[in-house]
């Protein structure tokens, strides 16, 4: 019966710390903007062993390089046809420019 108690003790707080999460990410993006960006390649995700895919945006004159796993990319885009895109959508914060960006082209992502 104690066993019991204590999974339902940490379900609460994976539940709790799950809610906050997606709190805090409905604040970061809720004034979110949508500019053009380019992706620029792949590279190696330090001590995963998977990839990212590795894009850029210029906001302000000021150009921000970020990337994302590849496991959230459309498996029928080739990596050389992203590259050749001239425009990819790209959704930053308002609130937090310089550390909160993603893809959002429908082109490349999967749903």
């Amino acid at each position: 019966m104690v066993k019991f108690y204590k999974i339902i003790k940490y379900s609460r707080f994976l539940i709790l710390f799950i809610v906050i999460g997606l709190l805090i990410n409905y604040i970061v993006y809720r004034n979110s903007i949508i500019i053009c960006g380019k992706i620029t390649g792949v590279s190696e995700s330090g001590g995963r062993g998977g990839s990212d895919i590795d894009f850029h945006f210029k906001m302000n004159n000021i150009k921000y390089e970020r990337f994302m796993d590849v496991g959230l990319f459309k498996k029928d885009v080739s990596i050389d046809s992203m590259i050749n895109m001239e425009c990819v959508e790209i959704e930053y914060s308002e609130y937090f420019p310089s550390a909160t960006s993603r893809i959002v082209d429908k082109r490349v992502i999967k749903e």
